[in-house]
């Protein structure tokens, strides 16, 4: 499957931070040091991503609801 033009995006990003994306609080998407208004993504372009085999779940974190991912890494 191809990826949509926002998850394009995302792996560009992602590949100038080291080829990953982090989790922070909000639910949001973006580099190891989120700035509030700099680039991020949610969480479903993230999934799309991992369902394409574009990237993968590295890093997970528990949560009172259960095991939650909080980073991802390109697979491509």
């Amino acid at each position: 499957m191809s990826l949509t033009p926002t998850m394009e995006k995302a792996a560009e990003f992602a590949k100038l931070n080291g080829g990953k994306l982090r989790r922070h609080p909000g639910g949001f998407w973006a580099g190891t040091e989120y700035q509030q208004w700099g680039t991020s993504f949610g969480t479903s372009t993230i999934d799309g991503m991992v369902k394409r085999g574009a990237a993968e779940y590295t890093d997970w974190k528990e949560g009172r609801n259960g095991r939650f991912p909080v980073e991802v890494t390109l697979s491509i």
